[in-house]
């Protein structure tokens, strides 16, 4: 409840190659910080599997978007 959208996207990693990195807008009232940015690693674990688990998350205030909105 507390991300208001997300984007993941790949990038470069010296170790295994590519990593999952994660860009999250949260919702008004809910706060960035490195606790939730580990629940929100912890969450995409137990709901997808740890494959999928994103290496790093940056919180942004929102994410870039098209004419069309998406």
């Amino acid at each position: 409840p507390a991300v208001a959208e997300s984007a993941v996207v790949g990038a470069k990693d010296d170790t295994t190659g590519q990593a999952i990195v994660a860009f999250v807008t949260l919702r008004a009232g809910e706060s960035p910080s490195e606790a939730r940015g580990e629940e929100l690693r912890a969450h995409v674990a137990g709901h997808i599997g740890a494959i999928a688990r994103p290496k790093t998350v940056i919180f942004t205030e929102e994410l870039p978007k098209t004419r069309s909105g998406k």
